[in-house]
């Protein structure tokens, strides 16, 4: 393909759609993980609202399908680790208080 001078040619595909809406996400997921890290509970809603976001950033923008087999079930993952890790946040301040 020949290119003309003031052509602009798009990165990612003749199908491609530019938003800010894939920084915000991965801003959320990268939050999400380090406050998990951190050991606090809300990096599992930041990580949850990550992938929400990253479902609707494929259905809408019409890219990168694939990303659906890692999204999807890291949701359902993240809901599950959220349900489980509350219930154990929750234990060591029960026992302090017995002490």
């Amino acid at each position: 393909m020949i290119l003309k001078i003031g052509m602009q040619v798009p990165t990612g595909g003749p199908n491609y759609k530019r938003s800010a809406m894939d920084f915000i996400i991965a801003i959320f997921e990268l939050l999400g993980s380090w406050t998990v890290g951190n050991k606090k509970k809300i990096g599992f809603i930041l990580l949850i609202v990550s992938n929400i976001g990253w479902i609707v950033y494929v259905l809408t923008m019409g890219t990168t399908y694939g990303l659906l087999l890692v999204t999807i079930p890291a949701l359902f993952v993240n809901i599950r680790n959220y349900i489980k890790w509350r219930g154990q946040v929750d234990e060591p301040k029960n026992q302090k208080e017995n002490l």
